[in-house]
């Protein structure tokens, strides 16, 4: 699986089909990891089931939206997508 990450949550890229626990409005736990520099700075955060997508291959998967975050884990995975975008550019 892979994952677009944002502030607000994130699509996780995935066959529904091998995961039907997993409905709109499930809560989750999720952590968010730097691929660049593993081991540094794992974010884990509480996550709900907004959307599920089963059309295109390319594009299935679920939409997480973070719940209930806390000062630390805002600043976190501010961090972690500050660095994966330095990364990027």
């Amino acid at each position: 699986m892979s994952a677009r990450v944002s502030r607000g949550g994130m699509f996780v890229h995935g066959e529904p089909a091998q995961y039907p626990e997993l409905k709109v409005g499930t809560d989750v736990e999720v952590v968010v990891f730097d691929v660049i520099r593993p081991g540094s700075d794992d974010v884990s955060l509480d996550a709900k089931v907004v959307r599920i997508e089963q059309g295109l291959a390319e594009r299935r998967g679920f939409g997480l939206q973070f719940k209930g975050l806390s000062h630390y884990e805002v600043g976190a995975l501010q961090t972690l997508l500050r660095r994966l975008g330095e990364a990027r550019a």
